[in-house]
């Protein structure tokens, strides 16, 4: 079995997704039973879940909203990284047991090991490891990334053989569904401060350029989307920065912009052209 835990210093980091959702219960069964999150705090109408302490994914009571339109901007999915391969292999074989019908297809990116689900509200989750960043090929500022075949049944096999270790499971990175790829790249790049390490049809990929990605971005059904109306599936992401300088260069980033955000103590809060709602806060 081998265990790996990133060692690049990341300027900055993912935490809390947050979903609306209509049923509150068959969500938080899909997370917590299936995926194994821990409750870190709930009340009739919110669900806060993690690893180890750490608030992972926000589920909020929402009645009065619908699924969104075919073909909007919002989630393609949240991405879960494991620590090490026996308990990403635990957690495939529980889902599989329990929401074998949610299960969307596996691929191995090169830099990942990745597998595919939905939630019983239709929102994506990946669940995957990372490969060694030694064993990640970079070619002028941009990472090597494919989608080759990877079979779940002998990805279990293998992996599957030792006890797990109890890692720590973390948002590794967020897709989003928009309407431009161009419009897109100039906000979070421009304005929001990331780079593009890697791009194909119809989809491009961002980090703070350490990282293989934190942000996927497509328009593979989203093309020409315009600004989001209230629906079910995301609210919210939350992107932690690592120094107050960083938060301070961005709020003068996106007044230079002329982009309209909200701020408090800790928090500057904004949403990209398509309405998806973004939370920028510091390290804690």
């Amino acid at each position: 079995m081998q265990t790996h835990i990133t060692t690049i210093p990341n300027a900055i980091g993912l935490r809390v997704v947050e979903l609306l959702v209509k049923d509150l219960q068959r969500v938080a069964d899909f997370y917590q039973a299936g995926v194994g999150l821990e409750v870190i705090r709930q009340s009739s109408e919110v669900l806060e879940l993690g690893s180890q302490g750490q608030k992972l994914v926000r589920l909020v009571t929402s009645d009065g909203l619908n699924q969104a339109e075919p073909g909007s901007a919002g989630l393609y999915h949240l991405a879960l990284l494991f620590s090490n391969r026996a308990q990403l292999v635990e957690v495939l074989n529980r889902l599989f047991k329990s929401h074998g019908a949610f299960f969307q297809g596996s691929a191995d990116h090169l830099v990942s090991e990745a597998f595919y689900f939905q939630d019983p509200e239709g929102n994506g989750v990946e669940l995957y490891f990372d490969r060694p960043e030694q064993d990640w090929n970079w070619q002028d500022g941009q990472v090597q990334m494919n989608s080759l075949y990877l079979d779940p049944i002998a990805y279990s096999a293998a992996h599957g053989l030792t006890e797990a270790i109890l890692g720590q499971i973390v948002i590794g990175h967020v897709h989003l569904r928009v309407g431009d790829l161009s419009q897109a790249e100039y906000f979070y790049g421009q304005v929001l401060g990331l780079v593009k390490t890697a791009a194909f049809s119809g989809a491009l990929f961002m980090s703070d350029g350490w990282y293989h990605h934190h942000l996927g971005l497509n328009t593979w059904e989203s093309q020409g989307a315009s600004r989001r109306s209230p629906s079910l599936g995301l609210g919210s992401f939350t992107i932690v920065l690592q120094r107050k300088t960083d938060v301070q260069a961005l709020k003068e980033r996106l007044q230079q912009a002329q982009w309209e955000y909200v701020q408090n103590e800790t928090e500057v809060k904004l949403a990209d052209p398509w309405g998806n709602q973004l939370i920028v806060s510091l390290a804690e």
